[in-house]
């Protein structure tokens, strides 16, 4: 998949660090969420921690 498949534009986006922080501040909203937040120990990722109805997620934010 590609950008044209998504309709989406090409170019310089935001770092990965701060659509991490975008995803936690939307996933803390949600209802079923029950934990959340920004893993913060591997200094050159982007990625978050979540438990969504008792499981247990850890997501790295990565640029397509």
């Amino acid at each position: 998949m590609n950008a044209e498949d998504l309709e989406m534009t090409e170019g310089e986006g935001p770092r990965c660090a701060r659509v991490r922080d975008l995803i936690v501040h939307l996933l803390r909203t949600h209802p079923l969420v029950t934990h959340v937040g920004a893993i913060t120990k591997f200094p050159n990722e982007a990625a978050l921690a979540l438990e969504i109805g008792g499981i247990d997620f850890e997501v790295i934010v990565e640029p397509a």
